[in-house]
């Protein structure tokens, strides 16, 4: 069977590009999807039906790339960073994303966590660890028995090809937002490398610079933390506090003591010893984790 050569940008990217005027520009390259139906039908209808079909295998790539790249992250979890999951080997994407949620893993080896995430978002898309998405677009164009017209122009690069870009698209967005989105909600902050300039203009984010992977640079995005009379504890900064506390009171602090000196930080921030009571609760709980 002989191999069908099409263009390397014969599919666009984006919906919107699938007009009648890429139609009939490419129109040619249909019988390489569709076998010619028997009789003439009127271009009118080949150029529709040639829109469809190509929108078709559009978005049939983007669905395909976006769960090779969601199999390529359990299986490095798995494999490369030797990861577990309830005491058993990750099964699919969410198993990575309530991994990722808890406090205790993200913060256990803070350093290769955001290697990960630096990882997921982008480091499988680029040269090197992205044979994922060559390998599926090389068995899609073999299944279909395509090749790519070779270029003409003298000194033109080849390109990795319509069906590689489209493999990549929408698995390259979508989990860089899930991602993103889940350590903001989780950890309040999130991995970033394009556009790091624009996020220091948004109001309540603190923009980190970080060299992930000990190569690539880009940033982490906090929320600035609130004020100390704004600011809401979690879980674990109370039982610290309480722990505190309580040894505060083995030492031989009464309860009284211990909420007066509350009180008189809260009390005084407005009257410019602030600083100083704050500087006593410290040492006060400081003295607590020492003994005697």
């Amino acid at each position: 069977m002989n191999v069908k050569e099409v263009p390397v940008d014969l599919l666009p990217i984006l919906p919107r590009d699938y007009s009648d005027a890429w139609a009939e520009k490419t129109l040619q390259y249909k019988e390489a999807f569709c076998p010619r139906q028997v009789g003439h039908n009127p271009i009118e209808e080949e150029i529709k039906s040639w829109i469809r079909i190509g929108r078709d295998l559009a978005e049939d790539l983007k669905r395909r790339g976006l769960s090779r790249a969601k199999k390529r992250i359990v299986d490095m979890m798995n494999e490369f960073f030797g990861k577990t999951f309830n005491n058993r080997q990750f099964a699919n994407l969410y198993d990575v994303s309530q991994w990722l949620s808890l406090r205790i893993n993200y913060h256990a080896n803070y350093e290769e966590t955001l290697n990960m995430l630096h990882m997921f978002q982008y480091g499988i898309f680029r040269s090197g660890n992205n044979n994922w998405a060559l390998d599926e677009a090389h068995s899609w164009m073999k299944m279909r028995n395509l090749a790519y017209k070779s270029k003409t122009e003298p000194n033109t690069r080849q390109g990795k090809g319509f069906v590689y870009k489209l493999l990549v698209s929408r698995a390259s967005n979508t989990l860089c937002s899930r991602f993103q989105a889940l350590t903001l909600r989780y950890h309040e902050e999130y991995v970033i490398v394009r556009n790091r300039a624009k996020h220091q203009t948004i109001p309540g984010q603190i923009v980190n610079q970080h060299i992930f992977n000990h190569l690539y640079k880009g940033a982490i995005i906090r929320r600035q933390e609130k004020t100390m009379k704004e600011k809401c504890f979690n879980n674990e900064e109370f039982l610290e506090l309480n722990k505190l506390l309580c040894e505060a009171h083995k030492k031989g602090f009464t309860f009284d003591e211990l909420r007066s000196l509350l009180q008189n930080v809260d009390k005084d921030s407005r009257s410019g010893n602030f600083l100083f009571n704050v500087f006593l609760f410290n040492i006060t709980l400081q003295f607590c984790n020492h003994e005697y």
